[in-house]
């Protein structure tokens, strides 16, 4: 009896009855739809080779944020796909798990998680997000292809066929290379992310480096009429021109022209 009783019975009850969670309540209605995308952890790779890592690895791969109520956003992490949390805004900006437990706060792009480990997060854009990133040098190899068959068909006996060479010889290289690559992100990534550099990779990404004097070339002959070729020929060479520095272009974004260790 007395206060030790009261004492004893208020713990048995609190552990095997506990208080609710007071969920936070939302405190506006705003929409939050420019806060939803996919965010990158900021710890991954970005400057180096490793940063092809970001493709395979659950680690490095982003969380999807998005926004199926007003003042609510749902963030589902890659390790655990299938169970989506849920977050209500509690300040702008901030919000707090609807069991009470963690904080987020978003801003200015980018995403911090104050948890059990804190952990900070980058806004990723269309361009940036894996299914572009996938198809993109699929895209620009195809046109390279037609490009050259375009060539070939359109220079017949012509006497100069230095528009055909060029591109002929940059979609063999290009070709190699995205094969190549390929080869390397299926057997000898895991090496990468471990910080070995196998042989393969070294050797390829010699390949971007040719493509570069190649596409001044063809640049050349696509804006010189004396250079020879037909308009419809320097039109063709054109396209290659632009697909290689596409291609080019993403080949930097993944840190693959040079060697980038």
């Amino acid at each position: 009896g007395g206060a030790a009783g009261h004492a004893l019975v208020a713990g048995v009850l609190e552990h095997f009855f506990p208080k609710a969670v007071d969920v936070p309540s939302v405190t506006t209605s705003s929409n939050l739809q420019h806060l939803t995308g996919l965010y990158v952890p900021t710890r991954a790779p970005q400057t180096t080779l490793q940063k092809l890592t970001q493709l395979f690895m659950p680690l490095y791969r982003p969380i999807s944020v998005k926004n199926p109520e007003p003042g609510v956003l749902e963030l589902t992490f890659p390790s655990n796909p299938t169970a989506p949390s849920r977050w209500l805004e509690i300040e702008p900006n901030v919000f707090q798990r609807d069991d009470g437990k963690d904080t987020l706060v978003i801003k200015n792009d980018n995403l911090f998680l104050d948890s059990v480990a804190p952990k900070g997060f980058v806004h990723l854009n269309g361009f940036q997000q894996l299914f572009h990133q996938l198809w993109f040098p699929l895209a620009c190899l195809i046109i390279l292809i037609a490009a050259t068959i375009l060539t070939r068909v359109v220079l017949r006996s012509q006497a100069h066929a230095y528009g055909f060479w060029l591109t002929l010889v940059t979609t063999i290289l290009a070709l190699v290379f995205v094969v190549g690559l390929v080869v390397f992100l299926l057997t000898g990534i895991g090496e990468l992310a471990y910080g070995n550099v196998p042989l393969l990779i070294t050797v390829i990404l010699a390949i971007p480096l040719l493509l570069i004097p190649l596409t001044l070339g063809e640049a050349v002959f696509t804006l010189l009429p004396q250079a020879g070729g037909t308009a419809l020929m320097r039109s063709s060479t054109a396209l290659v021109t632009l697909a290689t520095l596409a291609l080019l272009a993403w080949l930097h974004y993944w840190n693959l022209l040079g060697w980038r260790f």
